[in-house]
């Protein structure tokens, strides 16, 4: 285990400079315990539901045609980790849509994924994509 990195303090003719004390960050941070891991996946696997039937609808509402390939780059880890660890922004969803319904858990997505989604669809295609 890394001590603390303690600098010297510097004596001046005036004055005495003390340093603050470094601290090693821990590498190694707690597990969350199993029921905790139980309760986010499940938060997750909700939100992974809502997120997904969102995609869905906003795209056939724009498109007016089933695109599989944008429904799944809007859902997948890989964008998902522009806002956090992917189950985490999944469980997040998965709690509002728990606690305030659909409606609300919709309306966070609209507010806060889609115009970033929007974004990277616009940069990846030509032509307008943007969802209604």
């Amino acid at each position: 285990r890394r001590r603390p990195q303690i600098r010297p303090a510097q004596v001046h003719a005036d004055r005495i400079v003390v340093h603050a004390i470094s601290l090693p960050s821990n590498p190694f941070p707690a597990m969350p315990s199993k029921a905790h891991q139980k309760k986010i996946l499940a938060d997750a696997w909700l939100g992974d539901a809502v997120l997904t039937l969102y995609a869905r609808q906003r795209i056939l509402s724009a498109r007016s045609q089933v695109d599989q390939s944008a429904a799944e780059r809007f859902t997948s880890n890989q964008f998902l980790s522009r806002f956090g660890e992917p189950t985490a922004v999944e469980a997040r969803l998965g709690r509002l849509y728990s606690a305030e319904g659909l409606e609300s858990a919709f309306r966070f997505i609209a507010a806060e994924i889609e115009p970033t989604f929007e974004k990277l669809e616009a940069r990846q295609s030509p032509g307008p994509k943007k969802l209604p």
